[in-house]
């Protein structure tokens, strides 16, 4: 599987990070959706291939607070760990990015489960429960 994908115009939002192409350089720079983007220069950046996102990864969830405790041995399961929440990461479940989120306990109770696919999203559900 790549590292990046051509994002869908439906996935953008203000706040949505992604990478885009400087053809004088041939160089990805980090960018930022702003709140005065327009949906005309994103459509084209979509069409031509100057616009791509990167798959959610290890680097992204430890820079949203989580620090990796263990991977299941013969799998791709991870496990990372936030004050009183479990995160879970399989890069390469069924070809998605399958993640799970536990609040930890005597029994643990899933606030979430499913398809991540980059940083943006992450971090938008971590705000939707309460962990950021």
């Amino acid at each position: 599987m790549s590292e990046y994908y051509i994002p869908d115009i439906s996935e953008l939002y203000v706040g949505f990070e992604y990478q885009s192409m400087c053809i004088e350089n041939a160089h990805w720079g980090i960018c930022k959706v702003e709140e005065d983007f327009a949906t005309p220069p994103y459509l084209y950046e979509i069409e031509n291939e100057t616009i791509r996102v990167k798959y959610l990864d290890i680097d992204d969830i430890e820079s949203l607070g989580f620090e990796y405790y263990k991977t299941h041995p013969g799998t791709t399961l991870m496990e990372f760990e936030k004050e009183v929440y479990e995160l879970s990461y399989d890069p390469s479940f069924k070809g998605k990015q399958y993640l799970r989120i536990c609040l930890e306990g005597d029994v643990d109770v899933t606030m979430f489960s499913g398809d991540i696919k980059n940083k943006s999203e992450l971090k938008k559900l971590l705000k939707q429960l309460n962990i950021l």
